[in-house]
């Protein structure tokens, strides 16, 4: 167990970094950032320019050329040059991914389109930050429990965990009792614990997710790093062989 900690920890740390300077090296020439000033939100470009004047109370990053912003308590969404498309009316929203964002309307969290029209009525306690996935699911909550749907809002996975962690590689860590952490794929099946995943890591800063798996000796080491947002980007694998 020593030896394989003094080769795991470094690999963690190695993998970490590199997940940062890719998140990094993501950024675009067009990208706007969000910016306070004066008590009100707006958008800078690269340069530091205020391409969108501070008006909201509250405003997220773009993705697929919009963004979530807050006026008074609601929500709505605007589009790069500050125009408001989807007007505010929800009591929370988030960033869109392949044309679909979570939104909050009278405590219940559905889903909706570019066009600010609930796809999926609201219904459910509680949703994942970064809405539906590579794997077109999204996490949802009924009951304190998680379970996930798919862009059609039926329930893939059902809401029988207390704990989920996100997908990576096709497994998602859940906790469906006790303080135990195990892994399900997407049919639910569950992961024996003599599998030979030794840690899955998220950065909820980067986007970025990190496996390392280990040969059934532990004689090597596979890595994988891999990104979940709206880049959709994923970095080599890595092998590494025990000395």
């Amino acid at each position: 167990m020593i030896k394989i900690k003094r080769i795991v920890f470094p690999l963690i740390h190695l993998i970490f970094f590199t997940m940062l300077l890719m998140a990094a090296g993501q950024d675009q020439n067009g990208k706007l950032y969000p910016v306070r000033q004066h008590g009100k939100w707006g958008f800078i470009n690269r340069e530091g320019k205020i391409v969108i004047t501070p008006r909201f109370d509250g405003a997220e990053e773009f993705t697929e050329g919009l963004a979530p912003v807050r006026i008074g308590n609601k929500y709505g969404y605007i589009n790069r040059s500050g125009k408001i498309v989807i007007p505010p009316r929800f009591d929370h929203a988030i960033q869109f991914y392949k044309g679909i964002a979570a939104a909050v309307f009278n405590r219940k969290v559905g889903f909706i389109d570019r066009t600010g029209k609930f796809l999926i009525k609201p219904r459910f306690e509680r949703t994942g930050y970064s809405g539906f996935g590579d794997e077109g699911l999204a996490m949802i909550s009924i009951g304190g429990k998680f379970g996930y749907i798919d862009t059609k809002g039926q329930v893939v996975i059902r809401h029988i965990y207390s704990l989920t962690r996100g997908w990576s590689e096709g497994l998602n860590p859940v906790v469906s009792s006790g303080e135990k952490w195990s892994f399900i794929k997407r049919d639910e099946r569950l992961i024996p614990k003599e599998a030979d995943i030794l840690w899955l890591l998220t950065s909820e800063l980067t986007g970025w997710r990190a496996s390392i798996r280990a040969s059934p000796d532990q004689s090597s080491y596979k890595t994988r790093a891999s990104h979940s947002g709206p880049t959709n980007c994923w970095s080599d694998a890595h092998s590494i062989t025990r000395p």
